[in-house]
């Protein structure tokens, strides 16, 4: 849900400031970058961080 509230935001503010085939660009590359580096989602990233700080517990 996060993931899709950042990619509707970007859209949204790149769709006022460039041209429509940039922002089919730019949501593209961004949308593969998500996929390859988190695949999870944005949670699944930050979980492994969140058990470091607390001792490894759940």
């Amino acid at each position: 849900m996060l993931g899709a509230i950042l990619l509707g935001s970007t859209q949204q503010l790149l769709a006022v400031t460039i041209s429509s085939e940039v922002n089919v660009l730019v949501l593209g590359i961004m949308l593969v970058l998500f996929v390859v580096g988190a695949p999870k989602g944005i949670i699944g990233l930050l979980r492994p961080r969140y058990r470091l700080r607390a001792g490894g517990k759940q």
